[in-house]
């Protein structure tokens, strides 16, 4: 056999070997998202509810000044028209210490970096159950002496991770389930942003909380909600805490209906019992 033949013959051969064992290779899966997030981005049009176009980026403020701000975002469950005749619960603050951790480190840093035109948005998960996540995304900016946090969802429960893929790709778009409010404290306030029917199509309607952050940090000690002499009582009656489950799991239902997990009809079904047991 010539040279020439011999080494077109090997050639071949190292290719049908490489193509046999690409035909085996397993493909990987797509990676999976991140458990939070802070990153600036340029939202224009209905993507941004706020309907401002530049701020007063960039901002310098420490990562201890900004656990103080965080410390002072509470929350408090929306009452629902069913539940009007029960105790309203207390305000609650609206992240955990390990959440303040991150996000504190994280604001400061881009808010340094941050240009007029981008918001300085972020997104936190955490495992409620083996098959539910808890959701909560939205954004930050700054005008004039205020700071301005929107949140897009707060606690949203999600069973499905194209769901969460979409959060993290749009953490200002709210999926329409508002469970909780934010509970004004000293030097803040409440509005709502994306007024309207197109709004909540879009899902830009949204409460924004106007935080009056220069004041707040000037003042040695800010009263949260929960000591104000107005806020509502701790205590909560037994019936209150087992019509409390109750909603919750209500809720939680009809998320899993309108994300198509289940049924209308089975929809339906568990609710008359959950209903029936109350």
């Amino acid at each position: 056999m010539s040279p020439l033949v011999t080494r077109f013959s090997v050639v071949a051969l190292a290719f049908l070997c490489s193509a046999c064992l690409g035909s085996w290779q397993v493909e990987k899966p797509p990676p999976k998202e991140p458990d939070r997030f802070v990153r600036p981005e340029v939202r224009f049009g209905a993507a941004n509810p706020s309907g401002l176009t530049q701020f007063n980026h960039p901002l310098e403020l420490s990562v201890r000044e900004w656990t103080r701000i965080l410390e002072n975002v509470w929350v408090q469950r929306e009452p629902e028209i069913i539940a009007l005749a029960s105790p309203q619960e207390p305000p609650i603050p609206a992240f955990t210490a390990d959440e303040i951790a991150f996000l504190s480190k994280w604001l400061s840093k881009w808010f340094k970096l941050a240009h007029p035109d981008e918001w300085v948005v972020f997104g936190l998960a955490r495992a409620r159950s083996a098959d539910i996540t808890e959701v909560t995304t939205g954004g930050w900016f700054v005008e004039e002496d205020k700071l301005y946090l929107t949140l897009g969802n707060y606690r949203y429960a999600v069973t499905m991770e194209s769901i969460r893929e979409q959060l993290w790709n749009d953490p200002l778009q709210s999926m329409g389930s508002r469970n909780y409010i934010f509970a004004a404290g000293e030097h803040q306030s409440v509005t709502l942003v994306g007024r309207g029917p197109l709004a909540v199509v879009r899902g830009t309607r949204m409460l924004q909380l106007i935080i009056d952050y220069k004041s707040l940090l000037a003042t040695p000690s800010v009263a949260n909600p929960a000591q104000k002499s107005d806020a509502p009582k701790s205590a909560v009656s037994p019936e209150g805490d087992r019509f409390g489950d109750m909603a919750q799991k209500l809720r939680e239902l009809k998320q899993l209906r309108d994300e198509g997990v289940i049924t209308e009809e089975d929809y339906r079904m568990k609710k008359k019992q959950l209903l029936d047991k109350y």
